[in-house]
This record gives structure tokens, sequence and C-alpha cells, in this order.
């Protein structure tokens, strides 16, 4: 048995791009420090793992005081922990609001909500930071910023020149917001 403490990952791993690559990113960072435990709200594909992945979803769940989810924010409430930690993002300048299935960030106007049943938020930019303070959000909200796999991402030099060029990956919808980009 390790000396690490026990840390309780909730969210789904996966290779991508999306919430579930960053997951899976984020929770092979935090088991060099923990023992990361690994409890996912939906049935995962196997093959959509890392070998490295695929081992920290095979550990046992053991409940530990801290639990850490990384997704949607109406998913909150499922952390069962003593503290609890939330990640997440938003990409435009309002959060959606709606009934309580519908409220992606579970802030309804009750006071059981579930971003501020957290914690602690953990964001990626100012932008989202500023975001869920003007929404609501009353916990602490501290900013990581992701960072880029340069295995899977290579930097490329390039010439220097009067023309600016990006490229945008998502999904289009407003979340996304391409729109405004």
């Amino acid at each position: 048995m390790s000396d690490r403490k026990i840390l309780n990952w909730y969210g789904t791993l996966a290779q991508g791009q999306g919430y579930s690559g960053a997951s899976e990113k984020i929770a092979l960072g935090l088991d060099k420090y923990f023992d990361v435990r690994v409890m996912s709200f939906t049935e995962y594909v196997r093959e959509n793992l890392t070998d490295e992945g695929k081992k920290l979803r095979d550990k046992p769940f053991v409940m530990a005081d801290t639990g850490v989810i990384c997704g949607f924010p109406n998913a909150f409430n499922t952390v069962m922990n003593k503290n609890k930690i939330g990640i997440t993002m938003f990409e435009t300048d309002k959060l959606p609001r709606g009934g309580s299935d519908n409220d992606w960030a579970g802030l309804s106007g009750n006071p059981e909500d579930s971003v501020n049943k957290m914690d602690m938020l953990i964001v990626p930019c100012k932008h989202n930071k500023e975001l869920f303070e003007k929404e609501g959000v009353t916990i602490p909200i501290e900013v990581v910023p992701f960072g880029v796999d340069t295995g899977q991402f290579e930097k490329y030099e390039r010439p220097k020149r009067d023309t600016f060029t990006f490229l945008m990956l998502g999904t289009l919808t407003i979340r996304k917001n391409p729109g405004m980009v």
C-alpha cells in the first residue's frame, strides 16, 4: 500500500480533446502525488483509455476525504466526499439557465445549487473566474491554466508575417461560440 493520500476522481477518462481527455490527463498527473481512485459517471469504453488510464481506472474505488470532479457542473452534486473540488470551464459570457435538469451550472437560484456546494472551483483562465463570479458562484475560484501535451501537439516555428492565422477546434455548440470566433 502506498503512503500517498487517496484522492477520489469523479469523471470519465478517455483519450481525446474534450472533458474526458482533459480528465484523464489531469487524473494521471495527480496520481504522481496522490493515490487517485476513479469513479466514472457513465459506462466507458476501455479502448478509449491510454494504457496508463486503464491502470488508474482498474484500481478499486476507496472513499477518501477529498473528491475532485472534472466536467459539467450539473454533475458536481454527485461528489460524496468531505472536501469537494470542481474543475470546469465555459467559453462564453453567460452560463445557461433553466430547470434543475437543464441548468448547466446548477445555479437555478436554489440554495443547494451544485457549484456552490463545492469547497473550491478550478477553472483554466481569468475569463472563467470572472464569469462564474458574475453568475453567482460564491465559493473560492482558483485559476489553473491547462497545459498543452507537446507529445500530441507539436510546436512549429513559422516565419514572421503580417497575417494572423489560427485554428479553432471544437463542437459547433453555443458553449464554444463559433459565431464570436
